[in-house]
């Protein structure tokens, strides 16, 4: 889930996105919540490309700067890592889509 007026919507974050990495962490990386947790917090009021999977388009990089807003945490959004489309996305050098 993506909330209103928070930092993942503001970035273009959508419900059904898949997580594949976040700044230098890749799923490998982010092998728990709590790993992905301290990731966010360290990168916080700071501009952070994310790669997602979005369905029926694919591979997205997108900007995300996690920050203080008027909900809870500092992206706005309930996270999912696909661990079938655990390789790093840089890996493949996708180009984002637009």
């Amino acid at each position: 889930q993506v909330h209103d007026n928070s930092p993942a919507s503001a970035c273009g974050l959508r419900t059904d996105d898949f997580l594949l990495s976040f700044g230098p962490h890749s799923q490998a990386t982010l092998a728990s919540a709590r790993d992905f947790k301290a990731a966010v917090q360290a990168a916080a009021n700071t501009p952070t490309e994310i790669w997602v999977q979005r369905p029926g388009v694919g591979r997205l990089r997108l900007s995300l700067t996690p920050q203080a807003w008027s909900g809870q945490g500092l992206l706005g959004c309930t996270v999912h890592m696909n661990p079938q489309l655990g390789r790093s996305p840089s890996a493949a050098a996708p180009r984002p889509a637009g």
